[in-house]
């Protein structure tokens, strides 16, 4: 796997997590919106087939799979950090920016102070140095 697919695939698992985030809680605020009971102590999952209890039981699936996935972004992230450390700071600041903040191009080169094109002449080039160095 080349560089830029792992930092990619970081990437890529770093957004299903806050996709995830965002939904349970679009879901908890939609299931606490019908009355102002709190749902987070009840028993979960023993039986009981209402819909409340299955929506719970959705819930808390999400939840453990939320866990779950952000242990793998976690072990994603150590990667990556230990990959970008060779790195000076400003080729650092970039791989961040770009992979872990998410953020495009053309607004890290606004942040940087850089052109659009001298960010991406940088970027083309810290894949190559973190090639050589793997």
């Amino acid at each position: 796997m080349t560089i830029k697919q792992k930092l990619q695939r970081y990437a890529n698992l770093l957004d299903q997590a806050r996709e995830l985030e965002y939904r349970i809680a679009e879901i908890k605020e939609h299931m606490t919106s019908v009355s102002s009971t709190n749902f987070d102590n009840m028993p979960i999952c023993h039986g009981n087939n209402d819909k409340l209890t299955e929506a719970l039981c959705k819930l808390k699936d999400l939840r453990d799979k939320y866990i779950e996935l952000w242990g793998k972004v976690a072990e994603e992230e150590l990667e990556v950090i230990d990959m970008i450390s060779k790195l000076d700071y400003q080729e650092q600041k970039l791989i961040r920016l770009h992979y872990i903040d998410c953020k495009p191009l053309e607004e890290i080169s606004c942040i940087l102070g850089y052109t659009y094109r001298h960010t991406s002449r940088i970027y083309k080039r810290i894949y190559e140095k973190l090639e050589k160095m793997s």
